[in-house]
């Protein structure tokens, strides 16, 4: 359940709005479970649901953005990014990590900032609309200008070790002007992650 703000109007609802369920092949969308949405009266619905029993999927609309491809307009850095202050985040949980947001309207899109403090660092796909990162992370967080405040941050659930990792697929898709974010990472008590999920489940048209 996420954790909001009284300065902020929120409003949740157990369904996906049509344009989130538009970016996934339709018979896809048919096995979509445990669906579950906020929104808020500055930012974007974070929806969150269950596909294809295992994974756990986030998706965010971030913003509007120019033509220019995704990769020249994402930084991606390897190192620790923790906030000291999280009564400034609310907190949109899922299964396996807590998904903290920054209280107020997000900055404008410029040129994002992807942080990740983990393991097994990977760009698998690349293209001017598609531009998908897998890792395992303790936390990572997202900037909407590189030189900006910390907007999103990701930080695993702990269950015991200090060091324990979370496999994730993060991808930035470009569709009519506007970003979105999906996120892709297992479900409580599945130990199996399947990375290429996101890529297989997208619908690019």
């Amino acid at each position: 359940m996420a954790r909001v703000f009284k300065s902020e109007k929120w409003g949740f609802s157990y369904t996906i709005p049509q344009e989130y369920l538009a970016l996934i092949k339709e018979e896809d969308v048919r096995n979509v479970a445990s669906a579950f949405s906020f929104s808020s009266n500055v930012r974007d619905t974070i929806s969150r649901m269950y596909l294809r029993s295992n994974t756990e999927v986030i998706i965010y609309k971030m913003g509007r953005v120019s033509n220019e491809s995704l990769k020249q307009r994402v930084s991606f850095l390897e190192e620790s990014h923790k906030t000291s202050n999280l009564k400034v985040y609310g907190n949109a949980a899922t299964d396996k990590y807590d998904l903290y947001y920054l209280e107020g309207k997000p900055d404008s899109i410029t040129r994002l900032r992807l942080t990740v403090f983990g393991d097994s660092l990977k760009e698998e796909v690349v293209t001017d609309s598609l531009l998908s990162f897998y890792f395992k992370f303790q936390n990572f967080s997202i900037s909407n200008d590189i030189n900006g405040r910390i907007d999103l941050i990701g930080e695993v659930k702990r269950n015991g070790s200090a060091d324990e990792m979370e496999p994730a697929t993060l991808l930035f898709f470009k569709k009519n002007g506007n970003l979105y974010l999906l996120i892709s990472s297992r479900r409580k008590n599945i130990k199996a992650y399947d990375q290429n999920l996101l890529k297989q489940v997208i619908e690019k048209s």
